[in-house]
């Protein structure tokens, strides 16, 4: 069953990076940061599980052997009324790890809404958007981009 889950979601990353848009900065409509390492996955994988529960996150569903951290929302800095969950995958590329980091926000509704960058100064959209920044770079050492998927 993980082997058939690995799999999918192998191919649902794939098949978003064929059009997928990136860059070293937060491209408009952003709405994918990934973080690149040299660290093996298994250590990679320790390191930020280990920094979310630091920063205050809980986590909600992990999996060891298939790389993947989900994250119980947590209330953003700027506005308390929002609170931001993540998706992060961890993948083994030829020459480094990619962690891949995706979000959800909340607005008093058990509803969510995908996190892009997308909005304006002080709005609840930026304010997501800053918190998901801020998971990136709680990596410690690793490189910063951003991607737009359809």
């Amino acid at each position: 069953m993980k082997n058939l889950l690995l799999s999918l979601l192998l191919l649902l990353i794939g098949f978003g990076n064929a059009s997928a848009q990136s860059a070293s900065y937060p491209l408009k409509k952003a709405s994918v940061i990934v973080v690149r390492t040299d660290d093996s996955l298994a250590v990679a994988y320790n390191k930020l599980a280990r920094a979310l529960v630091a920063a205050g996150y809980g986590i909600e569903k992990s999996d060891k052997d298939i790389a993947y951290i989900q994250t119980i929302p947590l209330a953003t800095a700027e506005r308390k009324a929002v609170s931001v969950g993540t998706r992060i995958a961890l993948l083994r590329q030829p020459q480094c790890t990619a962690i891949e980091i995706r979000g959800t926000y909340f607005i008093d509704t058990p509803l969510g809404t995908p996190i892009k960058n997308i909005g304006q100064g002080g709005s609840a959209t930026q304010a997501a958007w800053n918190a998901l920044e801020r998971v990136a770079r709680l990596y410690p050492g690793g490189i910063i981009a951003y991607r737009v998927e359809p």
